[in-house]
């Protein structure tokens, strides 16, 4: 059986997040998952913008049991040969998690920065 374009769409939207896609039979709603999101894949010729909404609300309770960000990657087909981006999308509550999540991270390094200067005086900045 050949590789079918969900599955491969399933391993690149996986790939974007350094996650690994979940098997189909696996009982799961989500398609990948990786170490700080979860996902589901969409790949349409069409979505409504409510029924995107749901997947996106759907997605955001599964990653809060996980402690996780939820999204949706969608990526319209448009036939042969017409390339269409892929689309992440998010629910603001996921988006601001996302944000304060890389903020904390880079206050820690640069907590991190400042005691190694300290630890090593300013030649270590040389």
């Amino acid at each position: 059986m050949g590789d079918h374009a969900w599955k491969q769409f399933e391993r690149h939207a996986a790939s974007l997040f350094d996650g690994k896609r979940h098997w189909a039979n696996s009982g799961e709603r989500v398609d990948f998952e990786s170490a700080w999101a979860i996902g589901q894949c969409k790949l349409v010729r069409s979505l409504s913008l409510e029924a995107l909404t749901k997947l996106a609300e759907e997605m955001e309770r599964e990653g809060e049991k996980k402690k996780k960000i939820g999204v949706v990657v969608t990526k319209v087909r448009r036939g042969s040969g017409k390339l269409s981006p892929t689309l992440i999308t998010m629910t603001e509550t996921c988006l601001a998690r996302l944000v304060a999540h890389h903020v904390a991270q880079a206050a820690e390094r640069d907590i991190t920065n400042e005691q190694t200067c300290a630890d090593h005086g300013p030649d270590h900045l040389t």
